[in-house]
């Protein structure tokens, strides 16, 4: 039998235990709350970069010309300005390169591009570094200014694992008037040979690419991108996907990290850019 002093003793015990067992529950961070602080700490270097492009296209042995405008998502990676986005989207020949054959082809120049930061002050900028194989495309700031860029320090991370949750942060479109846009999702796959890339849930790629993706605990694992089958859907098969939206892993932009921060800026003809159009909307009465 036991008596109410052992009740009592078996009863401060249990709690004891239950508060043990709660403690690394309670101690656990939320992952949300990991990114809250990416947020407030480097959300504003997440910018768009405006970008012109002349276009010459051949097409059943018509040739076409057009100059086109368009914006990306980047991501400062120093402190003096450089910034990392995606080849295929910065300069668009290089994504309609891989389903032209023979004849058909597209020839892009990129004639002037500039950040929009999230204040809106616009900085001119240029390519400095393009890698084709692994679609990574840096740009400089062609202007000096006195304080520095917010930015993420790029350091190797171990691959995620499957399930995993995974978070970006992307600029909205001017019609959003850029706002920032976080996004979260979880890793679907592990790609390692012959190149190692992670699919993430199809949701995220709703942000666009050239956006800084971020692991369970906040750091910075890749970059949002998208793999383009060698050749196009001849190649890969009529029946199967060409295109795949996938995280371009942190240690391929390391790898030639070094190299962008020593090369010089492309030429660029900054003189022919429009400034009145790229400004933010003005106020628009409520509908």
């Amino acid at each position: 039998m036991i008596n109410s002093k052992g009740r009592t003793a078996l009863t401060s015990a249990a709690i004891l235990a239950m508060g043990l067992l709660l403690v690394p529950a309670i101690g656990q961070a939320d992952p949300r709350s990991h990114m809250r602080k990416v947020i407030e700490e480097k959300g504003d270097a997440v910018i768009r970069v405006e970008i012109v492009q002349n276009i010459k296209q051949s097409y059943q042995g018509q040739q076409y010309e057009q100059e086109r405008k368009s914006e990306v998502n980047g991501f400062f990676v120093s402190e003096d300005g450089l910034l990392v986005t995606t080849l295929s989207t910065a300069d668009q020949g290089q994504f309609y390169s891989s389903f032209t054959e023979g004849e058909d082809s597209l020839v892009t120049q990129v004639r002037a591009a500039k950040y929009i930061l999230a204040d809106n002050t616009e900085i001119p900028a240029a390519i400095v570094l393009r890698d084709t194989d692994r679609d990574i495309v840096f740009f400089k700031p062609l202007e000096e200014r006195d304080e520095p860029y917010v930015h993420f320090e790029l350091t190797e991370t171990d691959h995620p694992k499957i399930l995993e949750e995974t978070f970006t942060l992307a600029r909205m479109s001017r019609i959003a008037r850029r706002t920032l846009l976080g996004m979260s999702g979880e890793i679907q796959g592990v790609i390692t040979r012959p190149r190692a890339y992670y699919i993430p849930h199809g949701e995220l790629g709703s942000s666009g690419t050239g956006t800084p993706m971020f692991n369970s605990t906040g750091e910075l694992i890749g970059m949002g991108a998208t793999y383009l089958f060698p050749g196009g859907r001849s190649a890969v098969g009529e029946q199967d996907e060409s295109m795949l939206f996938i995280i371009t892993p942190i240690i391929d932009i390391l790898d030639i990290l070094e190299d962008a921060m020593e090369a010089t800026p492309e030429a660029t003809f900054e003189e022919d850019f429009e400034e009145e159009e790229t400004a933010e909307p003005e106020e628009e009465d409520a509908y």
